[in-house]
């Protein structure tokens, strides 16, 4: 059975590529060091705080955990890097959600298994609403962040949180399909005019509770992030 290519591979074949503002980021170095850490270096000297990827490989990539994984790394790797630069780093990986959901049937029964290697859940019942390949994206993506010391999320309303902060930084889909992140940014501005509300009706709030203050910024600039990229993205 022949081997899958890896994500160098399809990277140095020129079937994965990466595009800041409409610009072909180059990818020819001779070595790309160990988790592709050079290549990135590299890709990141020349971009802007937006990054694209797609490819005429990138979809069959996907179709397997494995390389879901492998590239989520490298995607949270980049953006960890990138966001010193661009505070709003964020990047965008052109696939089809809906093709990718077929190649993955749910199961029965998702173990969610801590740092220790102990059984702490089962996450099948989550996020229903949500395509299944997004939802085992947004796994992955907590997967990469663990690898850097973070918890896995323990119950839903946990998951939920991460996702809408996994949406200010990576986004997946075609450009029609962006439009479902919109659910995070109106989420974040609701957030956002509820605190404004009640500092509106009881300015003393500010001294009482000034942390709340902070919500309110944070929630704000959550919602603008995301909507800016989905407006940059779509395009």
């Amino acid at each position: 059975m022949k081997a899958q290519p890896s994500l160098a591979d399809l990277i140095r074949n020129k079937e994965i590529t990466f595009y800041s503002y409409d610009r072909k980021l180059d990818t020819t170095i001779s070595r790309y060091g160990k988790d592709n850490g050079n290549l990135i270096q590299h890709l990141l000297k020349t971009a802007g705080n937006k990054i694209v990827v797609k490819g005429s490989g990138l979809e069959n990539h996907l179709a397997s955990t494995q390389n879901l994984y492998s590239l989520t790394s490298f995607l949270v790797e980049m953006q960890s890097s990138g966001v010193k630069k661009f505070p709003d780093h964020a990047i965008y990986v052109h696939a089809d959600v809906e093709k990718l959901t077929q190649h993955y049937p749910p199961l029965k029964e998702e173990k969610i298994v801590n740092l220790a290697g102990q059984v702490v859940g089962d996450s099948s019942g989550w996020v229903p609403e949500m395509p299944y390949f997004e939802k085992l994206w947004n796994f992955a993506l907590c997967r990469a962040h663990t690898e850097s010391g973070y918890e896995y999320p323990r119950d839903e309303n946990s998951f939920r949180y991460r996702i809408a902060e996994h949406a200010e930084k990576y986004m997946v889909g075609t450009k029609k399909q962006l439009r479902r992140y919109k659910q995070y940014a109106l989420g974040a501005l609701h957030k956002t005019t509820s605190l404004a509300e009640e500092f509106k009706d009881n300015p003393d709030l500010l001294f009482k509770e000034p942390y709340k203050l902070h919500d309110l910024e944070f929630g704000s600039r959550s919602a603008r992030i995301i909507a800016e990229n989905i407006n940059h993205f779509s395009k």
